[in-house]
């Protein structure tokens, strides 16, 4: 099949009318119409529409991850004509090797010590498109350094990559960032918490250098009470 002057020309107006940023999907269409790669029939009608079907129905299987029978889960994913679009065929591809490990996950879920906001953040990371979840995995990066529990979260990365490899796989660099992060939490010396703050019962803060003041003054107090006595 040869693209006709006729087709070339209708296809440079066509694009031109296009904003590749926003239409992006329809600039190919065009560009395929124009080269004479395929017939205008074949590419017409219901794309748009499709992509957005299958989109939500991808949507839909995320939503239902955790409740769904895994092997149920296969079989929708099997029956979503995602050929013509390859970024929801990534994500079909990311849904069946999450469908292979998502057992290991519930396994890590079960375990007594660990971080409940870690693997709750990495089940939601888990089933995000990449955009989204790159975003959601860089803010917990940057507070992970002044997180009490960093610890605790690096132990449980190093036992995912120990006893659930398969698991380690699906966000091995996000784990591997996790584990080159180095705490940033200032740790108060023995002595600077002898003399910084002292609680009291109702929980009022009362600084030291006003109880020490506080007592010299009971003391001068107690000096002139005592000699005026005499």
């Amino acid at each position: 099949m040869s693209a006709s002057s006729k087709q070339k020309l209708k296809y440079a107006w066509r694009a031109l009318q296009l904003n590749p940023a926003l239409q992006a999907d329809q600039v190919v269409r065009q560009r395929l119409i124009g080269l004479g790669l395929v017939e205008e029939s074949t590419l017409s009608g219901g794309t748009n529409e499709q992509r957005l079907q299958i989109r939500q129905q991808l949507d839909q299987l995320r939503d239902k991850f955790w409740v769904t029978d895994t092997e149920y889960l296969l079989e929708l994913l099997d029956g979503l004509n995602v050929t013509p679009y390859p970024e929801l065929k990534v994500g079909v591809a990311r849904m069946r090797k999450l469908c292979r490990v998502k057992p290991l996950l519930e396994k890590l879920s079960m375990r007594k010590r660990k971080d409940v906001n870690f693997i709750n953040t990495f089940k939601r990371i888990f089933l995000l498109p990449p955009r989204e979840a790159g975003k959601v995995k860089e803010r917990y990066l940057r507070k992970l350094a002044t997180n009490p529990a960093i610890e605790m979260v690096q132990k449980t990365v190093l036992t995912i990559q120990e006893k659930y490899p398969q698991l380690y796989d699906v966000e091995s660099d996000w784990f591997g960032q996790i584990l080159l992060i180095k705490s940033r939490r200032v740790e108060v010396e023995p002595d600077e918490a002898e003399t910084a703050v002292h609680f009291a019962d109702d929980g009022f803060e009362i600084p030291v250098y006003l109880i020490i003041v506080l007592g010299v003054f009971a003391a001068r107090v107690a000096v002139m009470v005592f000699r005026s006595w005499r």
